[in-house]
């Protein structure tokens, strides 16, 4: 026992670190390159992971198989030669609920008694089933995250199409010209004068671009400021005593409501502002301020020195950024609509491991269901010979195991889809990168669709061993072992 254990585990364990090694890697840095735009990737190899991975396989397999030959091994050779008697029964729970035991039916019946004989297994089952739908909801909600990230951000949080950077160094009669156009524009709807500057944290992390973002008129209807905990409750900036600042920013420089914001500029100039509030913001950072509160802060009067711009129903976007690009007053163009399919491109390379980690599950389902089903059968073949004599048609012989194993794939799936939501909430929490912050969803579909693809595992399992339960000897099956 203990050779077979230690042969299939040695061969297992050097099949999949190579494997591992090969694939996992390269696909997930794949996903990462278009966030980080890695030059070339190279896989190293860590004989301390390595040494970890094999003790773990060796001790999984090599307890098992010495602990449960030692149980047998202390019996007399004659009582091991005959079949294992059945444990006495004991009525179940449900039977002393008479009123329900009383309506159940034989299959029914013969079904709970048999779960809870043979608890083991069954448990075995569940651990295995809850890991395959953790898998799963875990990478539906790596997807459900991105995608909702980039949707809250550019159509909720930002809601204008453009935005114009005037060269502060051009002729001011220029600047005016540009400001003319945009204002009498007939494909723009409606525009916000804001006073932007580019400032940066100052903490021993890596260094983050922060955008310090002054309207210097009514910003409702372009800028959606709000706590996410109350989406419905709208920020004023003029009734603030500081700056709003992005949830995320709070987190990367560990900064809270109360606290001052340490923020240096490039020519090495340093500012504190005190923070009121944290807002909900998904992708850069950002600091927001009244003019009264700018002006208190940094001790000068916000210059406008930016649009935002919301398109009319018939506008061409990219003739207007064209047109407004080769102005010379014109320091920069960028249409929210360019920027937001680059992230969805980018986020979108995330959803690999999405289908890693479903594949995973995939894999994961058809080994445990399998391997424990197999064993299951194997060891009640006397069992399953006996109502096939009783007149089980071989539909109903499958039915009296798909039964259990689909009350067990049931019970698993529920218990998965609670751990889904904490491994998600950790991978994503892993996966963060410092100028994006992510909220972890789960839509109520992925829900669905985890425990729906847990039970075609299990049915696909269970074709499978259709075809073996149809090809049972009775005869040989009830021989006497005598």
């Amino acid at each position: 026992f203990v050779m077979y254990a230690l042969l299939a585990t040695v061969i297992g364990t050097v099949i999949g670190i190579e494997l591992g090694y090969r694939i996992f890697p390269p696909v997930i840095m794949n996903a990462y390159n278009s966030l980080f735009h890695f030059d070339s990737a190279v896989t190293v190899r860590s004989h301390e992971l390595n040494g970890l991975v094999a003790i773990i396989a060796l001790a999984c397999a090599l307890i098992p198989a010495i602990w449960t030959p030692l149980q047998y091994l202390r019996e007399q050779p004659a009582r091991l030669l005959r079949p294992e008697p059945p444990k006495a029964g004991k009525k179940t729970i449900i039977e002393r609920i008479g009123f329900i035991w009383n309506r159940l039916s034989f299959n029914r019946k013969m079904t709970i008694r048999n779960l809870l004989r043979y608890k083991g297994r069954n448990t075995m089952t569940l651990v295995g089933v809850a890991g395959c739908t953790m898998l799963i909801v875990t990478g539906f909600g790596i997807s459900d995250t991105i995608d909702g990230l980039v949707e809250t951000q550019f159509k909720q949080l930002q809601r204008y199409d453009a935005v114009l950077y005037l060269d502060e160094d051009a002729e001011e009669a220029k600047k005016d010209q540009v400001i003319d156009e945009v204002s009498h524009h007939s494909e723009l709807d409606k525009t916000l004068e804001i006073h932007s500057a580019n400032w940066q944290t100052d903490t021993n992390q890596a260094v983050q671009s922060v955008s310090v973002i002054v309207p210097l008129d009514d910003y409702q209807g372009f800028l959606d400021i709000h706590e996410r905990q109350t989406p419905e409750q709208l920020i004023d900036l003029n009734q603030e005593q500081g700056a709003v600042i992005s949830e995320r920013l709070s987190e990367y420089v560990n900064v809270d409501v109360g606290d001052m914001l340490h923020l240096v500029d490039n020519d090495g100039n340093e500012v504190d502002i005190p923070v009121t509030k944290i807002v909900e913001n998904y992708i850069e950072h950002y600091v927001y301020l009244s003019p009264k509160n700018y002006q208190t802060i940094f001790e000068e009067e916000p210059t406008f020195n930016a649009l935002l711009m919301q398109y009319g129903a018939n506008a061409n976007s990219h003739q207007l950024e064209q047109d407004f690009s080769d102005k010379e007053a014109v320091l920069t163009y960028l249409s929210l609509d360019s920027i937001e399919n680059n992230v969805q491109e980018t986020m979108g390379s995330l959803n690999v491991i999405t289908l890693v980690l479903i594949i995973s599950a995939a894999a994961l389902a058809f080994v445990v269901l399998y391997n424990l089903t197999n064993i299951n059968v194997s060891e009640r073949l006397r069992e399953l010979s006996t109502i096939k004599v009783l007149g089980f048609y071989n539909r109903e012989v499958s039915m009296y195991i798909y039964d259990e194993v689909l009350i067990l794939t049931a019970i698993g799936s529920v218990i998965g889809l609670g751990l889904g939501v904490i491994l998600n909430q950790y991978i994503l929490k892993t996966i963060q990168m410092p100028n994006l912050f992510f909220y972890p969803i789960i839509n109520w579909p992925s829900h669905l669709i985890s425990a729906a693809m847990t039970f075609l595992f299990s049915s696909i399992v269970m074709l499978v061993m259709h075809q073996k339960l149809k090809k049972i000897d009775m005869v040989e099956a009830l021989k006497a072992v005598e």
